[in-house]
């Protein structure tokens, strides 16, 4: 059946309408991708809801030992046998043999596996049938900044995050109060809480869409704050406050970025020399070259996950009664 003539329900697992800028730009990219389809966004595992669809997407942050139908994925998913494909996952490794017998099955009986980076991978074992590419939200880039030269505008990023606390109060008082922080770039209602705790007064939300042309350098703590950047060609400075941003840090070359180590007040007073207009420059640079290729392999993805939905065929129950209740119940809701 050519994929233009069936219209599939496809179900999107992933941390949706919570304000989270990354996760929410990885819902729009995937309703683009998929938009000659039915396309809902779901936070939850219900499974009697998940099995009037004809696939189900993992996406993500989805995937980690925390999460209970990862840890369990073989028992949970013997009761649904819906079609499903992982796209752009972000994979925690684990020591627990139960967790890797799951992740194992995972990827064994997925249509397509992609994760957005090697430390993915390795998570998942190392299959010979997963994909590594760059950041899902790559397959649907923001634009570049054209014409780039270092001011002195600088954004910051923070977010909460209990195990550094402590490491991100002492930096908070130390942009705030030692550096010429022009505004605070929030991805999230918590980071803007964050912002107003320490007296940053000028707050811009991403619903603005994007960073701003004038910007020389963004000091950033979240995933995605980094990811933007990079397809904006913007220079920015990670601080690492978790494996999935030492894992960005370690597939990408950089003058800024080259310790993915969980950050700290003294560690950051010595990468300051890093932010001179020379080095801004060569990173741009730098970032210019790296979007041409996270671009094109994002592209050869993009043509291999719509390939694979060839082989998805419509699942009957998608026409029943049942599942028109349920699609009314949930648009009710």
């Amino acid at each position: 059946m050519n994929i233009k003539s069936k219209k599939l329900n496809i179900a999107v697992i992933g941390w949706f309408n919570y304000l989270n800028a990354g996760d929410d730009r990885v819902g729009e990219v995937l309703i683009k991708l998929f938009n000659n389809h039915n396309v809902s966004l779901i936070k939850n595992y219900n499974r009697e809801l998940l099995k009037c669809f004809d696939l189900l997407i993992f996406t993500a942050g989805t995937w980690h030992p925390r999460n209970e139908i990862s840890r369990d994925f073989q028992k949970w998913y013997s009761k649904i046998k819906i079609p499903y494909m992982a796209l752009g996952l972000g994979v925690e490794y684990s020591v627990d043999e139960k967790v890797k017998k799951n992740y194992d099955y995972f990827v064994s009986n997925s249509l397509f596996t992609y994760v957005r980076d090697t430390d993915s991978a390795k998570a998942l074992g190392n299959q010979a049938t997963i994909i590594i590419g760059p950041d899902i939200t790559w397959l649907y880039p923001f634009k570049e900044i054209k014409s780039y030269s270092p001011t002195n505008k600088i954004y910051a990023n923070l977010r909460p995050y209990g195990k550094l606390k402590s490491e991100i109060d002492d930096l908070a008082v130390f942009l705030r109060h030692n550096m010429n922080i022009d505004m605070f770039y929030s991805l999230s209602p918590e980071d803007s809480k964050l912002a107003k705790k320490y007296n940053f007064t000028k707050i811009r939300n991403f619903d603005q869409r994007r960073i701003p042309e004038y910007c020389s350098l963004v000091v950033g703590m979240r995933f995605h704050s980094s990811i933007f950047c990079q397809q904006s060609t913007i220079p920015h400075y990670n601080l690492v406050y978790h494996q999935k941003v030492g894992s960005l840090e370690n597939q990408q070359e950089s003058i800024l970025n080259t310790s993915p180590k969980l950050f700290n007040l003294k560690d950051f007073k010595d990468a300051l020399h890093l932010f001179e207009p020379d080095n801004l420059v060569k990173e741009h640079e730098i970032l210019k070259n790296s979007r041409i290729l996270n671009t094109r392999n994002a592209n050869q993805i993009k043509e291999q996950i719509l390939s694979a939905l060839e082989s998805v065929e419509k699942n009957n129950y998608s026409s029943s009664m049942n599942f028109k209740i349920k699609q009314k119940l949930l648009t009710y809701f």
